[in-house]
């Protein structure tokens, strides 16, 4: 894959980032047990590479404003994206709360692909994934699309 412009809507998101506005989006999903670090990092490689923005950096190229490109990562790894967390071991709902606070007020690194995933051990024996991704990525819509297709390896992740 060669580098390639962001369509306009995208460029508009990307450009709307800032410190007051990170453009990010963030998601949570809970889960009654904790969630199998491994195996949702192979569900999400597999997931995700079918999709080319996820394995690409946003870079400018030209002097023109409206001129970011998709960038291929040749060395592109999921460690650098999926995290592994543990809230305290009497954390509460609030302190998961606490942590997605922080996270959703984070910019992404720009070096990297614009987004990440967060797998929380906690509260208790409950587990958490807390995912984040820019807005040129894809809207809710598309993310909801790529997040319901069916792989049995999600189910044993979770």
């Amino acid at each position: 894959m060669t580098p390639h412009p962001l369509d306009p809507v995208d460029a508009a998101w990307f450009h709307m980032d800032g410190p007051v506005n990170t453009a990010v989006v963030t998601a949570l999903a809970t889960s009654r047990r904790r969630l199998d670090v491994a195996a949702l990092r192979a569900v999400l490689d597999d997931r995700l590479a079918a999709i080319d923005r996820f394995r690409c950096r946003v870079v400018e190229r030209g002097l023109s404003y409206d001129s970011p490109c998709w960038e291929p990562m040749e060395d592109f790894d999921i460690h650098q994206h999926v995290h592994h967390r543990a809230l305290p071991l009497h954390a509460d709902e609030s302190d998961l709360l606490d942590l997605v606070s922080d996270l959703a007020s984070q910019p992404l690194p720009s070096t990297l692909p614009l987004w990440q995933a967060h797998v929380v051990d906690g509260p208790g024996e409950r587990g958490a994934l807390v995912f984040r991704y820019h807005h040129c990525i894809g809207d809710g819509l598309a993310m909801m699309t790529v997040a319901s297709r069916s792989d049995e390896r999600a189910t044993r992740a979770a």
